[in-house]
């Protein structure tokens, strides 16, 4: 301190004012430094006690080393809020709240600087999750702490050092003629479009959610559904050409406008209901691998399929490929609606 400012009264007084606006991190810091111990997570514990020195002593502070750190419920809704004014998808920042929603529980008033590796480790061995979905949940806690790295409240972000998830790429799950028939035989109009252009045309599940009829021709020379950024998963507009099986199915029910969809509720609840009364186990992109299967079993040739799916080749020959036969292919693609009463 300088030397005109040295009654206790006036450090008191300091560091009352210090722990008020940066709380109880920083000062721990300084004591902990002080009795030689290296708190986790501070890549510099020398800059943090001298700048906290320096605060109480008057002198000049470096405001980028020590910002107030908020409570992990703050966090989360400051990443919520940064991830909607940069235009994220609604499904992933409505996946993304939900997530974070069950990691903060109980923690909600702790400092988002408080959580370590060990803590991340406990969370994940007290959870039954298959390899892949934890991958993606690391990469969840993940942005949170990213994003609390980029506003300077902790100086790593913990998933970093969290050991690597394997994951087998598997057999992806498809239906067969006999079960794609089944499904779309049982389906009502509500959902019926957006089964036929997972199946026929190879959207993705999002991307035909979103549509909107004007963007799918069934007339002319060339029959496709353009799907513009606003729809696509990687925001790249691309467009579908659509077979004659894909228009045969999309013609029972289509519209010049209005969306394919109505609503994300109505669509879980008309396929989970379709799911049951065909007897299929219906994944989440089992259309669209069931696609990709079909066509290559056809001998389509992968770059050609990737570029209609919007995926490269090797994506497409390492994700979404299961083999399947010539004749397995032909009675695929050779399906037509029939006579029977379609639900209403």
């Amino acid at each position: 301190m300088r030397e005109a400012d040295t009654s206790l009264d006036d450090a008191l007084r300091r560091l009352a004012a210090f722990h008020s606006r940066y709380g109880n991190g920083v000062v721990a810091q300084l004591v902990e430094h002080h009795n030689g111990i290296v708190p986790e997570g501070v890549s510099d514990p020398r800059r943090a006690s001298s700048n906290a020195l320096q605060h109480l002593s008057g002198l000049p502070v470096f405001p980028a080393r020590i910002l107030p750190v908020p409570s992990i419920a703050a966090a989360v809704a400051d990443l919520l809020r940064a991830k909607e004014a940069s235009r994220r998808r609604q499904v992933y920042v409505r996946s993304l709240k939900q997530y974070l929603g069950q990691f903060s529980r109980g923690r909600e008033s702790l400092p988002v600087s408080s959580l370590t590796v060990a803590d991340l480790e406990s969370w994940f061995a007290a959870r039954v999750e298959s390899a892949s979905s934890r991958a993606s949940n690391i990469g969840r806690l993940s942005a949170l702490f990213s994003y609390s790295k980029r506003r300077g409240w902790i100086s790593e972000n913990p998933c970093d050092r969290l050991e690597r998830i394997a994951i087998d790429p598997g057999t992806p799950r498809i239906f067969n003629a006999s079960q794609s028939l089944a499904v779309l035989s049982v389906c009502t109009p509500s959902i019926r479009p957006w089964v036929a252009l997972g199946l026929f045309a190879g959207l993705r599940p999002t991307e035909a959610e979103r549509l909107d009829w004007r963007a799918v021709r069934l007339t002319g020379s060339e029959p496709c559904v353009v799907v513009d950024a606003a729809a696509s998963k990687v925001r790249r507009r691309r467009i579908v050409p659509l077979c004659d099986t894909a228009v045969s199915w999309l013609a029972l029910d289509v519209r010049e406008t209005g969306p394919i969809v109505s609503s994300h509720s109505t669509l879980r609840r008309a396929r989970r209901d379709a799911a049951a009364r065909a007897g299929v186990e219906w994944t989440q992109d089992v259309a669209r691998h069931t696609y990709a299967s079909m066509r290559i079993g056809r001998g389509d040739a992968a770059e050609r399929v990737a570029a209609d799916m919007g995926n490269s080749a090797r994506i497409l020959l390492t994700h979404y490929r299961e083999l399947v036969t010539r004749e397995d292919a032909a009675a695929f693609w050779s399906l037509r609606p029939t006579p029977f009463p379609f639900p209403q």
